[in-house]
């Protein structure tokens, strides 16, 4: 990117005075944004480990109760019967804004059921898988929200490091560049102005 061509004067110089003190200060407070990005992100990754072991852990005996349920029941028969059962009714909550991130707050509580067929239609054992899916169904929505909130923390904090990027390594460099460049010109005019204020003087010296 070709410098910007800046006058060499007073004036200029206090302007880059100002946006050096502006940037200084919109670098600290990313900063400050990017540490909490950061020390929320790694809540959250503590949060999303804990909760993915436990849900990892109660699934593996949900599904040793499917597999055992399939043994004893037709799967065509179940499926058919599972068409016919109504829908969970939607989560509660919705997101909030948290350093200009959209984060995910949903909850539920464990959905009551009914039954899925007749006890003539189905055993006691898909009740019993019913029962128990039903019951991870809000620690789900849970791991749901913890692991999506973490995916856009990551990106927030991506994104506030190439602006501190920019910041320190272009921006600010640039403008103290531009800043001491200045101050040498302006030096070098005041010096060539007192050199031919003393010229004159000594002019008029001889000419007396």
């Amino acid at each position: 990117m070709a410098a910007r061509r800046r006058p060499v004067t007073k004036a200029e110089l206090v302007r880059i005075r100002e946006e050096l003190k502006l940037s200084q200060t919109g670098l600290e407070l990313l900063e400050r944004k990017r540490d909490s990005l950061m020390a929320e992100g790694l809540k959250l990754l503590r949060q999303a480990r804990t909760q993915r072991e436990n849900l990892t852990r109660e699934w593996g005996g949900l599904m040793g109760m499917w597999d055992d349920t399939l043994r004893h029941e037709r799967f065509e028969r179940l499926k058919a019967l599972a068409a016919n059962v109504p829908r969970l009714q939607p989560p509660e909550g919705g997101s909030r804004h948290w350093m200009s991130v959209e984060l995910a707050e949903f909850c539920c509580e464990t959905p009551a059921l009914g039954l899925l067929g007749a006890v003539s239609d189905c055993g006691v054992r898909p009740e019993q898988v019913r029962g128990a899916l039903a019951g991870l169904v809000p620690e789900l929505l849970q791991l749901m929200c913890t692991e999506t909130n973490l995916r856009r923390i990551s990106r927030a904090l991506k994104q506030c490091q190439r602006q501190v990027n920019a910041l320190e390594q272009l921006l600010i460099p640039e403008l103290r560049n531009e800043q001491r460049q200045i101050e040498q010109r302006l030096e070098e005019k005041e010096r060539e102005a007192v050199f031919q204020s003393k010229r004159l003087k000594a002019k008029k010296h001889e000419t007396v």
